[in-house]
């Protein structure tokens, strides 16, 4: 399944979840996050999670600053956004200017057939991106 989310940080936690595997046991979970050779215990798999950290597409247009009658994918809210955070440097420019390609990334989930989970709240940047994401999907 594919996890949607409209900001960096929820989606780092989500990665970081979909990268922790679960093990049960009499007295309850025990996580255990696999990292370079080591291996977990040999337990059955209860994760609510399943899936891989790449399985997460973040949308951060953040549709809640800005003029929004704008193109989302345009230059104006690139700029926009760029400008507000200040971003100097070549690499931190060109990290940010990669999320506007998870539009990509979930048509071709989409197309393949996948599900998707869309986490959204009540904050208006997440709410915002909810409402463009299903007049995309409309």
């Amino acid at each position: 399944m594919i996890e949607v989310l409209f900001a960096e940080s929820e989606a780092a936690s989500m990665r970081a979840e979909k990268s922790t595997v679960i093990y049960s046991k009499i007295d309850g979970p025990t996580s255990v996050f696999i990292a370079g050779k080591k291996k977990p215990p040999e337990k059955e798999h209860s994760g609510w999670l399943e899936g891989n950290a790449g399985d997460v597409v973040c949308f951060v247009y953040r549709l809640d600053i800005g003029n929004i009658q704008e193109d989302i994918e345009g230059h104006y809210r690139k700029n926009l956004i760029f400008s507000l955070l200040n971003m100097e440097n070549e690499k931190e420019t060109q990290d940010y200017a990669d999320s506007y390609m998870q539009m990509q990334k979930l048509k071709i989930y989409l197309e393949a057939g996948e599900s998707i989970r869309i986490w959204y709240s009540d904050a208006p940047y997440s709410r915002c991106g909810l409402y463009h994401l299903c007049n995309i999907l409309n």
